[in-house]
């Protein structure tokens, strides 16, 4: 039995749309893209694969407009955004040794948790988890202000992340990422 990739069916999906309905292939090689452009009952409809996908037979976007015009311009503003968020990644991040970054993450509460760079590699960074101190509270210490210190975590160890954006890092999906820390107190709240 002959095994079909994905990409075959991408393949076999865009070669169906184009015997049904006529049109054309479009390379968009920069980001991946391969999109195929009909028109059907006086509308035009253009539909973006990424050929970089673990599923490539999900649309990245599909458009239907009155106009051959308004198509082109939808997918234009979806291709230079990719083309800028790839350009974001690539270029080299800017956070360096002692600065300070912050999450604000939580259900039903908001936690803050503060981190020290301690190393800098190419495009990643070593961060410690640091202590933090309220500097305010709005009543009953349910919440408040809160700044970190400049003590570690007792039995925080060090850990490298990959810096995302030039000076963000994602932490996993519990605290999400960690952003450049303004240096003004942050807003905190718990339930008990």
């Amino acid at each position: 039995m002959k095994k079909v990739t994905l990409k075959a069916n991408l393949e076999a999906l865009i070669t169906e749309k184009l015997e049904r309905y006529g049109g054309q292939v479009y390379h968009f090689s920069s980001v991946g893209i391969k999109a195929v452009g009909y028109s059907t009952d006086s509308r035009f409809n253009v539909l973006g694969y990424s050929t970089r996908n673990s599923n490539p037979l999900r649309p990245v976007f599909n458009f239907s407009r009155k106009t051959q015009a308004e198509v082109v311009q939808a997918v234009a503003k979806v291709i230079s955004s990719l083309e800028e968020r790839k350009a974001k990644k690539t270029q080299p991040h800017t956070l360096e040794v002692g600065n300070i970054l912050y999450t604000c993450w939580g259900y039903e509460q908001t936690n803050i948790s503060f981190y020290r760079v301690e190393e800098v590699k190419s495009s990643s960074v070593i961060l410690v988890n640091l202590n933090q101190t309220q500097v305010e509270d709005r009543g009953m210490a349910l919440s408040g202000y809160t700044v970190p210190t400049d003590e570690v975590k007792p039995k925080a160890e060090p850990f490298m992340k990959r810096v995302t954006f030039g000076k963000e890092v994602n932490l996993g999906s519990s605290e999400g990422r960690a952003t450049l820390w303004d240096g003004k107190p942050k807003s905190y709240s718990n339930w008990y």
